[in-house]
């Protein structure tokens, strides 16, 4: 009789952890959570979905419209803009406003989809992808051969610093310190455009390079993390991953998995960060790293097959801890301890970063323009201080 007893108890507490998934109607650990509805959009989206307080879902394209969906995913508006290949960067900003950058302009819309301004780019620039961030009334985005600053009221230029072709990346500090990385190098400004610091300084001694390699210079491609002490945290392209103080010191480096110069492992999406201050990462590799704020790291977890047609997602973080992630045609539920939850399979690679909405719908874009809503039990986003892609649901890039 004590062994039926104990038993019982192990299998309760086992199933514990999976209790929140297995009382959602047509739930299974290893289905994944179900599809409230999926809508076929005209082209690929572009950007992280943003969720604006009125209840819409709304996206960029690669052609160019910006799509407004309600809570079924039927369309309620799209925007069009005359000059229209390539539109990301999507934010918006307490009121509902929204921005968007092209390679050309950069506009900015009411939540109803009218058309409040728009900006021309100088110079012939073509870019992937563009990355942006809201200030204090500011919008910071890629503009032609330059970053910009403009003002969210009426969209006019207040000061610009030139980056070529680079494709840059932006978040903004609690003071409004903006911190820009454009690939070799990261930068910081106030917001009249003031330069603060910059990584590498003057007098900075690299480390030696590894072997293979003549110098061994981190390449940064994503937008970082901020910590809740204002940490930056974020990959590289070769194997590493990095934290620095708000003014621009290195505070350390770790080498996930350098096996020579020939290797390809990068991670190639930002970080997210957990409620107990867990670091989350995801590498080209499909493979899920997890660090503390002092570069210990405490676990890894290989979700699957890497994606190949799309750069890797970034994952998302929910208020129960659960981690969602990305492989091969394939959405990963992972525990906070890097556990395997589930497996949900996709008509298609994931092509940008999630976003979890407050009841819990998980909204992810696919590769054949296929947008979902998935029931999740996470009830929104985690508490922390940079739970999915540039911090919030508005993908504002503000600490």
């Amino acid at each position: 009789m004590w062994f039926l007893a104990l038993l019982t108890l192990g299998i309760i507490i086992a199933g514990s952890s999976l209790s929140h998934w297995a009382t959602m109607p047509g739930f299974s650990a290893q289905s994944g959570p179900p599809v409230d509805w999926k809508q076929k959009l005209p082209d690929l989206v572009s950007s992280a979905p943003v969720l604006g307080k009125n209840g819409l879902i709304y996206v960029t394209t690669r052609s160019g419209p910006v799509y407004a969906l309600d809570h079924s995913g039927t369309i309620q508006w799209s925007y069009r803009p005359e000059y229209s290949p390539a539109s990301s960067a999507l934010m918006s900003d307490k009121d509902g406003n929204l921005y968007f950058s092209m390679v050309a302009k950069v506009f900015s819309l009411t939540a109803n989809g009218e058309k409040r301004w728009e900006a021309d780019c100088p110079g012939d620039v073509f870019r992937m992808s563009e990355h942006g961030a809201l200030g204090h009334g500011i919008l910071y985005t890629t503009c032609g051969e330059n970053l910009s600053a403009f003002n969210t009221a009426n969209g006019q230029e207040m000061w610009r610093v030139a980056v070529g072709n680079n494709d840059i990346k932006a978040v903004v500090m609690k003071d409004g310190t903006l911190l820009i990385e454009r690939g070799w190098s990261m930068s910081a400004f106030d917001s009249m455009g003031n330069s603060l610091w910059n990584f590498p300084p003057p007098d900075y001694v690299a480390p030696a390079p590894r072997k293979g390699l003549i110098s061994d210079q981190s390449f940064f491609n994503y937008p970082a993390a901020i910590g809740k002490d204002e940490t930056l945290y974020l990959g590289s392209n070769d194997s590493e991953f990095s934290a620095f103080s708000p003014d621009g010191t290195l505070k350390w480096t770790l080498d996930v998995g350098y096996t020579g110069p020939m290797d390809s492992l990068r991670f190639a999406s930002s970080p997210v960060i957990a409620a107990d201050d867990t670091v989350i990462a995801v590498s080209n590799k499909a493979v899920a790293y997890a660090f503390t704020p002092q570069g210990t790291l405490l676990w890894k977890t290989r979700l699957g097959d890497p994606i190949r047609s799309v750069d890797q997602p970034s994952p998302v973080v929910g208020k129960d801890g659960t981690i969602y992630a990305f492989a091969d045609h394939g959405l990963i539920g992972l525990t906070p301890e890097g556990k395997q939850i589930f497996n949900l399979r996709l008509s298609d690679d994931a092509t940008v970063p999630p976003t979890l909405a407050p009841d819990g719908t998980l909204y992810v874009a696919t590769n054949d323009g296929m947008l979902y809503a998935l029931k999740t039990g996470s009830k929104g986003l985690a508490h922390s201080s940079w739970p999915k892609y540039q911090g919030d649901l508005a993908n504002s890039g503000r600490f």
